[in-house]
């Protein structure tokens, strides 16, 4: 049971980071807006005419991908929490009934892997070439919150036992 209870707490303790900081977006989206906006413009990359056709300056669509970022996090939120919900209702139940409790929690930590690998390293890092921003680089934040990401997925996939199979 102890083990059931740390996935439940590494698992909501990340639903509460990706949660916060999707809300934290929301209510006080200049600061995270100024950062989208600057990496899809690519003002702050050196300006190479290599790779400076990728740049995106049309506003509209810089609010709708910082719209989607928000989206796809409070959703990644809400998913771990249900789950973490589901899980902690599931505490005392069979091997399969905890398992089953998981699903949520897959889908919002693997949604948030892919924000953060695909979305912040692959499209802002790479496409957008954020990397070479001295201002405006998130790709070491990006990195840490995917990896924390994945930890949480790996603890999480561990397959249940029944409670009573295992005395810990």
């Amino acid at each position: 049971m102890i083990l059931r209870l740390v996935k439940i707490v590494l698992l909501l303790s990340y639903g509460v980071v990706i949660g916060l900081d999707g809300f934290n977006n929301l209510v006080a989206p200049e600061g995270g807006f100024s950062e989208v906006r600057h990496v899809m413009s690519m003002d702050t990359t050196g300006n190479d005419p290599s790779y400076m056709w990728r740049a995106i300056d049309n506003e509209t669509i810089q609010i709708i991908g910082y719209g989607g970022m928000i989206a796809l996090q409070l959703l990644c939120g809400l998913l771990i929490f249900w789950a973490g919900w589901r899980m902690f209702r599931a505490l005392r139940g069979s091997a399969t009934a905890f398992e089953r409790a998981k699903g949520p929690g897959y889908a919002g930590v693997g949604l948030a892997i892919a924000l953060w690998l695909g979305g912040f390293l692959g499209v802002g890092g790479y496409w957008f070439m954020m990397w070479l921003s001295a201002s405006n680089n998130a790709t070491d934040g990006s990195f840490q919150q995917a990896v924390a990401a994945l930890l949480v997925l790996l603890v999480l996939m561990q397959r249940e036992t029944d409670p009573e199979a295992v005395s810990n």
